[in-house]
């Protein structure tokens, strides 16, 4: 059964994920060749050169990417927030939530073709 980890720039963030204190005989977060990652930030690039002007979107974070694939930009206000205090409230579990789900979105319409890409502003 293998496992699909699909993030934006998280080369840094597995890192943090497998390095957690919640290490235990069986690690939570995968760490074998029963996992495959797919990250966005290289991908993008890749599969949309026409989009974002000479880089693509090479040089864009999430937020961007949202609004080029999905139509909206990801509100980034609770990135910075203090995460290690609890409870999280509401606003850092939706950030949480969005960010999570916009990736797998983003994905989605990758592997669809991209067939509608948001290539320019709607008012």
């Amino acid at each position: 059964d293998v496992k699909h980890v699909i993030g934006f720039g998280c080369k840094d963030d597995i890192k943090r994920l497998r390095a957690s204190p919640c290490v235990t005989a069986a690690h939570w977060f995968p760490q074998n060749e029963k996992c495959t990652f797919e990250d966005l930030r290289v991908l993008i690039p890749e599969v949309t050169p026409q989009i974002g002007g000479k880089g693509g979107l090479k040089y864009f974070g999430l937020s961007r990417a949202c609004e080029v694939f999905l139509g909206k930009q990801l509100d980034k206000a609770e990135q910075c927030s203090d995460w290690l205090a609890r409870p999280l409230s509401p606003e850092q579990l939706e950030y949480a939530a969005l960010d999570a789900w916009s990736c797998a979105a983003i994905l989605a319409k990758i592997l669809k073709g991209g067939e509608q890409v948001v290539t320019e502003k709607k008012d």
